[in-house]
């Protein structure tokens, strides 16, 4: 079972945790993940959040917000673990 994260791709799919999306406005794969997770600002600085974000499967260290209008769900990690590398 997996979690939904209340947002849906630009295709309308539901997003769940798992789930590996492409962002094709950097070309990027992103695991969707649940938890604490920070991001840093234009300034350098580290801010902490809590909740659903996507992790980079293409960049070391790149861990953003999800938003789902600029991601499409491409399959997740229990059905297609290929997809991790």
């Amino acid at each position: 079972i997996q979690q939904f994260s209340t947002e849906h791709d630009n295709k309308g799919r539901e997003i769940y945790v798992g789930d590996v999306v492409y962002a094709k406005l950097n070309d990027c794969k992103y695991n969707i993940k649940f938890g604490k997770y920070w991001v840093r600002d234009y300034h350098g600085q580290k801010s902490w959040h809590h909740g659903f974000y996507m992790e980079s499967l293409n960049e070391y260290d790149m861990i953003e917000s999800l938003d789902g209008n600029y991601v499409e769900v491409i399959g997740n990690i229990f059905e297609n673990k290929e997809l991790l590398k």
